[in-house]
């Protein structure tokens, strides 16, 4: 409880961000909502081996499931949390040989996530841009969809950029890149 919270805040990091309007807060917020109420729904489900308090319980499965959305649709790098806590979900239901509950899980996840997702199809047809550009992002998909907002260059212009100003491709470049991008203006202003 308290030290938890007290190692929290005395990360300058959260300091920063707290006052900064980037959404990595939501996002650790949205992920320790998804764990604890998959935690609360765990401990009471499996503990209990009465059906009908067992079904009274998945309130908080669904709750799990619309908070790992929600994280989803904050930043798509939670989409880590849908494969830890689904997988947890899926060993702990082979466990008990119930299927159900990773299946409400994962639905849930994605139907709260589902307007970011589209939103992101319709402007750039990927859902989950910028990853996975190479299944979403050929030129086919964007000769189907014909949007005036995206060109499939878009994608692999930044990352051209910073490769593209790399002075040499050694393991002691690789060690120094954190600090090049951090304080050299050559990786810092990339046109």
């Amino acid at each position: 409880g308290w030290w938890a919270g007290a190692i929290l805040v005395s990360n300058p990091l959260i300091i920063w961000l707290g006052v900064c309007a980037y959404v990595e807060i939501c996002t650790a917020l949205f992920v320790s909502a998804t764990i604890y109420a998959a935690g609360i729904w765990a401990a009471g489900t499996w503990a209990s081996g009465n059906w009908l308090e067992q079904k009274q319980n998945y309130r908080w499965l669904v709750l799990a499931g619309a908070f790992c959305g929600l994280a989803i649709g904050t930043k798509l790098s939670a989409l880590f949390i849908l494969a830890f806590v689904g997988l947890l979900l899926c060993v702990a239901a082979f466990k008990h040989r119930r299927f159900g509950p990773p299946l409400i899980f994962g639905m849930i996840a994605l139907v709260v996530a589902l307007p970011w997702l589209a939103r992101s199809f319709y402007y750039t047809g990927n859902p989950v841009f910028p990853l996975a550009h190479s299944w979403f992002g050929g030129s086919w998909l964007a000769g189907v969809l014909h949007n005036p907002f995206w060109k499939p260059d878009y994608a692999q212009a930044p990352f051209d950029n910073m490769l593209g100003r790399s002075d040499e491709k050694s393991l002691r470049s690789l060690l120094v890149l954190p600090w090049r991008l951090t304080f050299d203006d050559r990786f810092r202003n990339a046109p």
